[in-house]
């Protein structure tokens, strides 16, 4: 029989626990070094322009005088075999100020509200009417979608509800309200317009204050495409068009058809913390990896628990375009392998961070048409005029 663990002995260990940990973090952030241009060897190509390379996975372009460009090129970057990674240097000198624009915008004006509680009237209404989810209190969102609406010049903000016990984003949308660009810091302004010439696939952005679901440095893959229809996904993980506004969901529908992408991307973009963790790794690893999957969930690897692994981060202000899994091989007959990556070691409750990727964002009309559906969720009064 085991003995019972007294308060001072577990006081210990945790301390511990701890110290192990914050070695361990304090090892790893030495293992990881930044993404920039001076870290990249240069390329010139005659089809991909001038772009730099690091480590011969990760590509990197020049977003300082036309980030437009840049994004383009990193769309295309992003499809050659090599690179898993593509970094859209912009080397800001404006993070500071977006942070705390972004910061009230997330706490206390689009994305805050103070905690509140249900009385017991409204929790009985809610039962009555099956919408109870087994909480009295909800608390600030600190996270919505920002949708990307060029026409208007503006940009959208569709706040959801945060329920803290869960750790889940509920997509049953309370609010919406349009915003000249400025108003989330012109870091995040620059990046989202610009990286929506390069990757239209992606309608809106997902931004967050503080880092609630993926561990500092657990270095995982995501999966590919995922259009979530409210027939298919759950209220919670949804991203239906019948959440949007109409007046916004009609441009969107307005615009011109593309050819989307044959495999989903996630563009990721920090303006305090750090950016997202880029780690190599050989196509052996890979295919163990997709083995153990089919038999247990695989847990990923703790960055700073691995001596091994060695990583490359984007830093605060930069875009980080990452391929996801399920890309078809190249015409060339390469592989076209994920990037595996993680969040960030440094500071993750103050951490300002954003993406767009299909898990988390509302997609166009055109990447429905490529995995040959049509979106489910259009109001009858809207129509649908997309020529897809």
């Amino acid at each position: 029989m085991s003995k019972k663990e007294s308060a001072v002995e577990l006081a210990e260990r945790l301390a511990f626990e701890a110290a192990q940990k914050k070695a361990g973090i304090e090892a790893a952030q030495k293992r990881i070094q930044p993404i920039t241009r001076s870290a990249a060897k240069g390329v010139d190509d005659n089809r991909f322009g001038h772009f730099g390379v690091i480590d011969n996975f990760i590509a990197v372009v020049d977003g300082r005088h036309n980030l437009p460009a840049a994004f383009r090129q990193a769309r295309d970057l992003i499809q050659l075999p090599p690179f898993q990674f593509v970094g859209v240097i912009r080397e800001s000198e404006s993070v500071a100020g977006s942070y705390n624009k972004a910061r009230n915008l997330f706490t206390r004006e689009v994305f805050g509200s103070e905690p509140r509680i249900l009385d017991e009237r409204t929790v009985r209404t809610q039962k009555r009417r099956g919408e109870f989810r087994g909480r009295t209190s909800t608390g600030p969102a600190g996270m919505g979608s920002i949708l990307i609406w060029p026409e208007k010049n503006k940009f959208g903000f569709l706040r959801g509800s945060f329920y803290g016990s869960d750790d889940k984003f509920q997509c049953r949308y309370q609010s919406f309200l349009t915003a000249p660009f400025y108003r989330v810091g012109s870091d995040f302004a620059q990046i989202f317009r610009a990286a929506h010439s390069g990757f239209p696939e992606y309608l809106s952005w997902h931004a967050r204050i503080g880092q609630r679901f993926t561990p500092p440095g657990y270095m995982h893959f995501d999966s590919g495409y995922k259009v979530k229809d409210s027939q298919s996904y759950s209220e919670e993980e949804r991203r239906s068009y019948q959440d949007l506004p109409h007046a916004f969901l009609k441009s969107v529908l307005q615009r011109p058809a593309f050819d989307a992408l044959p495999g989903d991307v996630a563009t990721t973009a920090s303006l305090f913390g750090g950016g997202t963790i880029a780690a190599k790794y050989d196509s052996d690893f890979y295919q163990e990896y997709c083995e153990k999957r089919k038999s247990v969930v695989e847990p990923g690897i703790q960055f700073m628990d691995n001596p091994d692994l060695r990583g490359y981060q984007s830093q605060d202000g930069d875009g980080l375009v990452t391929r996801l899994e399920d890309w078809p091989d190249h015409e060339s007959g390469a592989p076209r392998l994920p990037g595996l990556h993680g969040a960030s070691l440094y500071d993750r409750h103050a951490r300002i961070t954003a993406i767009a990727a299909s898990e988390v964002s509302f997609m166009a009309p055109s990447v429905y048409k490529h995995l040959g559906t049509v979106p489910p969720d259009i109001p009858e009064e809207l129509g649908y005029f997309h020529g897809v």
